[in-house]
């Protein structure tokens, strides 16, 4: 592989991609390409995802002496590489990732440039997203020993430097457990570094916009009151280490108003029996809202809660094992059925993107992944215009949103006089929101069709939703979790395996 290679490779791209001669434009919007096919040196096994910004393909590499290997191709959509912020938005996350170098952090073995499009070549992940473990109910030391993986990763992304010595200073800015794939082999990877903040990246936060998970994002991201740096990763491996043990959704609120509203200004509850007394100080230090004062660094996180979990039991064996008893039959070949499929897409919406004011790539989904039959035309479901015509609405709220979380609480008299200005009805009453609902997957009703562009799920009412869970002093075991709630779209086949793509929509 070309990894050496791949920093002057990316300067390279951006100077043939300038100057490449304008293409007929339908042609490049529509070109997606076919089993057989070849992208550079890689032959096309099936498509595993497409987003609003990439594609994402199952490849072959064959060499000498019959080698041969599977790997999964991320490639620029063909019409964005005229775009300059988004080409430049492509190149930075090659640019971050393919100088990671970390068990626990997706790798990039190769990248090029094809009839005008940059992609990059990565290992091709088999297993599920840390969401759809989550929704299965793993023991407390399955899960403490996930966050120290995911924990280990960012640190060394945190830690990353360019070929010159420069410290990068990468923030991942999305950390969540949609972005975070378990493979058969039951170690964690954290992927999608497509919008982290860099030293020298080419693309810059504009001015008023946000960019991840709102539910997951750092008080200083949203009202910019310190530098956005590894903290604000930190911060998020507190939250999602509170949601991991309790099943419960920690700011998420109804819009994304009052979603900023509890990250700036809602109690934490203490998490009590729902996690390990010895994790429990170490994630309350994550979620200090104060930057300074908040836990430094990643390894601060990835230390204790490893410790716990090799305590407990949870060997690198224990943690193969439970994912071979829970998704094992799925990913060797067994078909699931209509309402296993169900379920299993609303596992992995457990997590689903928030909308916010700013979205980091046009028309991206909400799913974490996407995976469709390797061999089959992939047609592109039309999103209804009412979803598209929300979007726009939406876009416009955020400005109003973020001033209003930043306002804080009102009184209780302020309620009728505060709403009046609002663009919709629809926004929320500026009252302190309820406390955390849990989570669990969204109901039969909300299903969406495996589509390519998926839209946007709604999350299941608080009355629908699961109960907090208790965290167990036992130590592990190869029980297996119950079965209703797995995961899902259809995973793409060849070759008589199944595949799911952990790249998040191709974009």
């Amino acid at each position: 592989m070309r990894r050496a290679t791949a920093a002057c490779t990316i300067g390279a791209m951006v100077a043939d991609a300038r100057e490449a001669p304008e293409r007929d434009g339908a042609h490049r919007v529509s070109r997606v390409y076919a089993p057989g096919e070849q992208i550079d040196r890689y032959e096309v096994l099936g498509l595993l995802g497409r987003g609003g910004m990439a594609v994402v393909y199952a490849v072959r590499r064959r060499g000498v002496g019959r080698f041969e290997r599977t790997l999964a191709l991320k490639m620029m959509l063909p019409h964005l590489t005229e775009d300059e912020s988004y080409l430049s938005m492509f190149l930075d996350e090659i640019r971050i990732v393919s100088r990671i170098e970390h068990p626990n952090v997706v790798q990039v073995l190769d990248v090029g440039e094809h009839d005008g499009s940059p992609f990059m070549v990565m290992e091709l992940l088999r297993g599920r997203t840390l969401a759809a473990c989550l929704a299965r109910r793993p023991p407390p030391a399955l899960i403490a020993a996930w966050i120290a993986q995911v924990a280990e990763g960012l640190h060394a992304a945190h830690e990353v430097r360019d070929s010159d010595g420069t410290w990068l200073r990468v923030v991942h800015r999305d950390v969540s457990a949609a972005n975070v794939h378990v493979a058969l082999d039951g170690r964690a990877r954290v992927l999608d570094f497509g919008i982290a903040g860099a030293v020298g990246r080419l693309t810059t936060t504009r001015h008023g916009e946000l960019k991840g998970r709102i539910a997951m994002m750092a008080p200083e991201a949203i009202t910019r009151s310190a530098e956005i740096d590894r903290r604000a990763d930190v911060w998020a491996l507190g939250v999602l280490a509170w949601e991991s043990f309790t099943g419960e959704r920690l700011f998420r609120g109804d819009s994304d108003a009052e979603t900023m509203w509890r990250v700036l200004h809602a109690p934490i509850p203490p998490l009590g029996e729902s996690a390990p007394e010895p994790l429990r100080d170490v994630i309350a230090a994550c979620l200090v809202r104060e930057h300074g004062a908040r836990l430094a660094t990643a390894a601060d996180v990835a230390d204790p809660f490893r410790a716990y979990a090799e305590r407990e039991g949870a060997t690198e064996l224990a943690l193969a094992a439970w994912v071979e008893e829970t998704f094992g039959a799925e990913l060797q070949g067994a078909t699931p059925s209509a309402p296993r499929r169900r379920a299993r897409r609303a596992d992995e919406r457990s997590d689903e993107v928030t909308a916010t004011p700013t979205v980091h790539e046009p028309g991206a989904s909400d799913e974490p992944s996407i995976a469709v039959e390797i061999g089959t035309p992939v047609a592109r479901s039309a999103r209804p215009r009412a979803l598209r015509i929300a979007a726009i609405a939406l876009s416009l709220l955020g400005a109003a949103a973020v001033a209003w979380a930043l306002a804080g609480a009102p009184s209780e008299g302020s309620t009728a006089e505060a709403s009046e200005p609002t663009v919709t009805p629809s926004e929320p009453a500026l009252v302190p929101p309820s406390p955390p609902s849990p989570v669990v997957p969204a109901p039969a009703a909300a299903e969406a069709p495996v589509v390519v562009d998926p839209a946007p799920v709604e999350v299941a009412p608080a009355e629908e939703r699961a109960a907090p869970r208790r965290a167990s002093s036992r130590r592990i075991s190869r029980e297996r979790s119950a079965p209703e709630t797995e995961r899902a779209a259809t995973p793409a086949r060849f070759e008589g395996r199944l595949l799911d793509s952990p790249y998040p929509g191709g974009g």
